[in-house]
């Protein structure tokens, strides 16, 4: 039985648009550089979030982790924007040490700014999808993101999540994408402004 979730975050930070859960608590922040956000994520996320997520870390494979990482999670994960490509996006994930969590790298693409993380909560496994697409992305960012979920569910039946900033405002050609891919995979939208 699949109960899949997208969260699909467009402005910089939701509280809590997790599961319904005192013990798994979720935020994403669209900071547009990491570097300078590091106060904000330790004074105003740090401790008060399990799991959280960041888009647009403009982050560099020069970027050390050491420099990234914070007390009480585990060292983070990232998916930096591929060299050669304009823009400064990339994801970012920090997971508290008590949360059991891997990467999944076998489930991601290259071309897309989308990083899998598989989660193992009270004997509750899912999906998380941490995703960035740029303003400027060509429609075909949907159709690869619909590739790698096929993928997943062909294979796996885990619960799937996505959150982050997919710039697909609802009245907007993107947004009506979104609608379609979330229809086509049995999705439910929780758009945070």
């Amino acid at each position: 039985l699949f109960a899949h979730v997208l969260i699909a975050l467009t402005n910089d930070m939701e509280s809590n648009p997790g599961p319904n859960s005192t013990s798994l608590t979720i935020c994403h922040a669209n900071v547009q550089s990491i570097r300078n956000k590091m106060l904000f994520i330790k004074s105003d996320l740090m401790n008060k979030f399990k799991i959280i997520t960041i888009s647009e870390t403009w982050l560099r494979s020069s970027d050390k982790n050491t420099d990234l990482n914070l007390p009480g999670y585990q060292p983070v994960f990232r998916k930096d924007r591929q060299v050669g490509t304009l823009g400064y996006g990339g994801v970012l994930a920090y997971i508290s040490n008590d949360v059991s969590c891997k990467r999944r790298k076998d489930l991601e693409r290259n071309d897309v700014e989308a990083m899998w993380l598989e989660f193992t909560v009270k004997h509750f496994k899912f999906l998380l999808c941490v995703a960035y697409r740029p303003p400027n992305s060509a429609d075909d960012f949907w159709l690869q993101l619909e590739e790698m979920v096929t993928n997943i569910k062909a294979r796996l039946t885990s619960n799937i999540m996505i959150i982050g900033d997919l710039n697909a405002d609802p009245n907007t050609r993107q947004g009506h994408l979104l609608l379609q891919f979330t229809n086509a995979n049995n999705l439910s939208v929780f758009n945070r402004q």
